[in-house]
């Protein structure tokens, strides 16, 4: 019987890696955090500018190497006003209920969150140098708790890339570097959702009805205990794109960067499964449709946004140097979510729109050389939110952050040094209210239709420390 079925998707922030507007990461390195990613597309402190602009490696001189290893902490609150289950249901009789979800109303989170990145240059020839930079562009985390009153609309979801990005640059003149690489991203995702139970929402009326169409007495299973189980949605994929990058010397002491890395379209391949359902929910929804029943194929069309950087960097003099970045990233191609039930000619199975809209990224800052050994790093960036005010929900309760930031360098030798930066994010209050459509459920016989409300307000912080080791050979 083919169904249909809606599921939030939870773009929630109770994130234990998401720094960035939407789930996009900027932590690439230790030298980069110390100065909040500013110059960012014209900065070749060491190789880890492979993740931002790959002209720029043309200003490297020798073979390189560095290894980042980032630790996020994100600290979140969330207030519950209210939250509630609304159901309509056709299926033999048609009525309507509401109820109150019962559980925690307050979530707070603290986490600690790895996110490790290598990367590697050497020069060809005068003109040509090569490289590979392993890192991830997006990444998600988050887990409302199975007792947490608005677990029906927020409940867990990981989404984790990895991108390993070979990549070339090109001495046009000596004033100009042109770059190109291939990225080569997999992704892994997991989506969980809480399932309310069918009869529990419908009550006595509902369940006499289906008793009868089922030829079954369900008057046992009418305890009134709404939680039903769980969805568990996985699926992992691999996409190739590229990226192009240029950089400017105006001088010796001035230069700019851009740089721009397509969107592209991550096809998760996975499936979808369900697990501790209600014998309220085995009972009707088993019988009647593809939930709470055998598992089935899934496919996961995510839209990754393209992003545009432009930096500029100077020199003022022996002791100061400034840099500005800003960076665009197209969101609005992140419309919505869908998994596709590739077991039933990729029917929806799960669907939900984020209404999305672009953002932009500003940074600016200062790198200061106290000796030959140490090099000081400062900078503020402002981060805006792709979440339209107006359109913000729980399973999209994003927004605009402050972030501060200082770093700085050890030179012990030559050959080695080490990097380590600390930046603190600043993110604005919010509040959320509105519905979404949990589930849509065509059983042919009839339909159930349950929609989520939640209302309430939340706070995040985050800490980011970061340590780097470079090494020139």
């Amino acid at each position: 019987m083919k169904t249909r079925l809606t599921l939030s998707l939870s773009l929630f922030l109770l994130p234990s890696v998401v720094l960035s507007g939407g789930f996009q990461l900027f932590e690439h390195s230790a030298s980069g955090l110390g100065r909040a990613f500013s110059g960012e597309a014209v900065i070749a402190d060491d190789a880890s500018v492979i993740a931002s602009n790959p002209a720029a490696m043309g200003l490297i001189r020798k073979e390189k190497f560095s290894g980042n290893l980032s630790l996020a902490r994100v600290l979140t609150d969330t207030f519950i006003e209210q939250a509630t289950l609304d159901a309509e249901i056709d299926l033999l009789v048609q009525l309507t209920s509401s109820t109150t979800v019962s559980g925690s109303n307050s979530e707070g989170s603290s986490s600690f969150t790895p996110i490790p990145a290598l990367y590697y240059v050497k020069p060809y020839s005068r003109k040509i140098n090569w490289g590979i930079g392993v890192f991830s562009n997006f990444g998600l985390s988050s887990d409302s708790g199975d007792d947490f009153s608005g677990r029906f609309t927020s409940d867990s979801t990981k989404i984790l890339t990895l991108t390993m990005n070979p990549s070339i640059s090109y001495r046009w003149n000596k004033k100009l570097w042109l770059g190109a690489g291939i990225s080569l991203t997999y992704g892994d995702s997991e989506f969980g959702q809480a399932i309310p139970d069918v009869l529990a929402l419908g009550g006595s009326t509902l369940g006499t009805a289906l008793g009868t169409l089922l030829g079954v007495d369900l008057s046992g299973l009418l305890a009134g205990d709404i939680d039903g189980g769980q969805a568990k949605i996985t699926g992992d994929g691999f996409q190739v794109s590229g990226n192009v990058g240029l950089l400017y010397r105006f001088s010796k002491r001035t230069r700019v960067g851009l740089s721009y890395r397509p969107g592209m379209t991550l096809s998760l391949k996975g499936s979808a499964s369900f697990e501790n359902c209600s014998d309220g929910n085995v009972a009707v929804l088993a019988a009647l449709s593809e939930i709470c029943g055998d598992g089935f194929s899934t496919e996961i069309p995510l839209d990754l946004p393209s992003i545009f950087k432009a930096s500029i960097y100077h020199r003022y003099n022996r002791r100061w140097a400034f840099h500005a970045d800003m960076t665009y990233t197209r969101w609005s191609r992140f419309e919505s979510v869908q998994i596709l039930n590739t077991s039933d000619n990729n029917s929806v199975f799960f669907e939900v729109n984020q209404g999305f809209q672009d953002s932009y990224r500003y940074a600016i800052g200062a790198t200061y050389w106290h000796s030959r050994k140490y090099k000081l790093r400062m900078g503020v960036a402002k981060d805006e939110t792709p979440v339209d005010e107006s359109q913000r929900t729980l399973n999209a309760a994003d927004s605009n952050r402050t972030i501060l930031s200082l770093g700085g360098q050890y030179r012990k030798n030559k050959r080695l040094s080490f990097d380590i930066a600390y930046a603190r994010y600043i993110f604005d209050n919010f509040s959320f209210d509105g519905s979404s459509s949990l589930q849509k459920i065509d059983l042919g016989v009839g339909s159930i239709d349950v929609t989520s409300t939640t209302k309430g307000n939340g706070a995040i912080g985050a800490d980011l420390f970061s340590v780097q080791v470079n090494w020139n050979f």
